[in-house]
């Protein structure tokens, strides 16, 4: 008997097999660098989040100094006692935006697309070839990349979101000094 259309059919279907291995681990690797990307752009996105947070403090110290000076424009006693006074009997309750606030060694890594900690060594199946294990081997290893690129992103996002929250209360704080402020300006013109 001759087997030679069974091994030319099971080299095909090694063949495909293959080759879709090799589909799956170039969209694996695709998605694992998407993954490093977003990684760092979040990571710039925080830094911005970061400056404009210590801008909104900066504003706040600016506003409360203006309504030391428009109080003190009030009365001639007033602006003496308010130039060299420390103590302002109006005074809010501080909200700081958090400055330098640590990253995590894990999300470090991923953030600056260093090579991730994590190895998975996945378990060898009988039946299949040197390559197909390979290239088995590199997809398991560009998901776990991915997944610890996600848990990265997820951190990220959660540290971003609390400081918005910061800063949006920073900045209603601040609108309403500055409304408060023009009530006053508008009254010393009249």
């Amino acid at each position: 008997m001759n087997n030679r259309p069974a091994q030319d059919q099971l080299q095909q279907a090694e063949q495909r097999n293959l080759e879709a291995l090799g589909n799956i681990l170039r969209v694996a690797k695709e998605t694992e660098e998407i993954g490093n990307a977003t990684s760092k752009e979040l990571y710039i996105q925080e830094q911005q989040i970061d400056r404009i947070g210590n801008k909104s403090n900066t504003i706040s110290s600016n506003l409360d100094k203006s309504g030391k000076i428009v109080k003190s424009m009030g009365s001639f006693m007033g602006r003496v006692k308010g130039w060299f006074s420390k103590n302002s009997k109006e005074k809010e309750p501080e909200i700081q935006y958090p400055n330098n606030e640590p990253i995590p060694q894990q999300n470090n890594r991923s953030l600056r697309n260093q090579e991730p900690v994590l190895v998975v060594q996945p378990k060898k199946q009988v039946g299949y070839n040197e390559k197909e294990d390979e290239l088995l081997d590199e997809i398991s290893q560009s998901v776990a990349n991915t997944l610890i690129s996600a848990n990265s992103i997820s951190d990220a996002l959660d540290r971003q979101n609390k400081k918005l929250d910061v800063i949006h209360e920073i900045t209603d704080r601040n609108n309403k000094k500055l409304e408060n402020l023009n009530e006053k300006t508008l009254m010393l013109l009249r």
